[in-house]
């Protein structure tokens, strides 16, 4: 899916092509929907791992398409696949993972 290749470009060493990949990913979900359930693992190691980014533009892209995912997907999934990240001992992710269980719960 078209999902995977822009993935692939957030992993970019050129800050704005992450960026605007983010920005592309987070517009993909909202049209999408529930649809990307199946790539939801996928997605969530990408984002999870760029909100360790010290740029703080790019990880406010990532905590906007959390957001983004975590109001359109299906609930479970996201819960379901973001459970890893709980004891995570990295504070970037730590927190990428409390915020969007934060809301979530809202």
């Amino acid at each position: 899916m078209i999902t995977l290749d822009i993935l692939a470009l957030i992993e970019s060493l050129r800050s704005s092509v992450s960026k605007n990949a983010l920005i592309c990913l987070t517009d993909v979900i909202l049209a999408l929907g529930k649809q990307v359930d199946p790539e939801m693992e996928v997605i969530l190691e990408k984002l999870m791992k760029k909100s360790a980014d010290t740029n703080i533009f790019i990880s406010s892209e990532v905590q906007k398409c959390l957001k983004t995912l975590s109001i359109t997907a299906t609930p479970s999934k996201v819960l379901e696949k973001l459970s890893i990240y709980k004891d995570s001992k990295n504070f970037p992710i730590k927190d990428a993972y409390i915020n969007t269980l934060i809301i979530m719960k809202d």
